[in-house]
């Protein structure tokens, strides 16, 4: 039998994840498994039969407002002083033919909803920047005996005959008056009678009638109407003088 050359284990090249072991470096013992690991991750993630039922939510908000639209109806929200507000939705017709009336936005309405009635002023309108239609309405809550503050809008009657005659026009710097006044004796529009005026000449808050219970809360001093000569008027006098010099 052909015996090879000795060769001893320190010899040998020991692999570069092999660990010496020996009675001073004993391998640590193992911890015990109690259970499977299966049964540990039941206990951590709950069975999906636990869940609680899942509750109805609400569309979010726009998609309510948009639904309300297709239906012909306008969203909005009716609130007073000291109250919660209250949402709810009202024909776009009926709005239409109240905006449309004598009284405009001031027109009193009568809203019934959910067991309550409001007696309720039009406060403010959102329209759409490129329709123009009204895409919400608020409404204030009013109390008839109490006074509240609001714009009327301001029509001139009368024809100005000595503006005219003279080569002049009249202009209306002011479109509506700020007031005060009882929701029961809101006007629909404040008339300014424009028949007697003059050139240079113009008519001011303070000068204009108010009827009775009205209260006016813009400047005095501001200008209702004022009454100039126009351009044309202007060159014809210009040019006159001149061929006269």
């Amino acid at each position: 039998m052909v015996v090879g050359p000795a060769v001893r284990i320190a010899d040998r090249p020991a692999p570069c994840c092999a660990r010496v072991r020996s009675a001073r470096n004993p391998r640590p013992p193992r911890a015990p498994r109690t259970r499977p690991a299966w049964r540990e991750l039941q206990e951590y993630v709950p069975c999906p039969r636990s869940l609680s039922p899942p509750r109805p939510v609400a569309p979010p908000a726009p998609a309510r407002s948009r639904r309300l639209r297709g239906e012909g109806r306008i969203p909005g929200v009716v609130y007073g002083a000291g109250q919660v507000a209250d949402s709810i939705s009202v024909s776009r017709v009926d709005l239409r033919h109240t905006l449309n009336s004598e009284a405009g936005r001031n027109t009193l309405i009568r809203i019934e909803y959910d067991g309550k009635s409001a007696l309720t002023l039009i406060r403010e309108m959102q329209r759409h920047p490129v329709r123009r239609d009204v895409t919400h309405v608020d409404f204030l809550e009013v109390d008839p005996t109490r006074p509240v503050e609001l714009y009327v809008p301001i029509v001139l009657v009368g024809e100005p005959k000595q503006v005219t005659v003279m080569g002049g026009m009249t202009e209306q710097r002011l479109n509506q008056l700020k007031v005060r006044v009882r929701p029961d004796q809101i006007p629909a529009s404040i008339e300014v009678d424009i028949s007697g005026m003059r050139l240079d000449r113009s008519i001011l808050v303070k000068d204009v009638e108010l009827p009775e219970g009205v209260v006016s809360l813009s400047s005095p001093q501001q200008a209702v109407v004022t009454a100039e000569l126009t351009r044309a008027a202007i060159t014809a006098r210009a040019s006159g003088e001149s061929d006269e010099e």
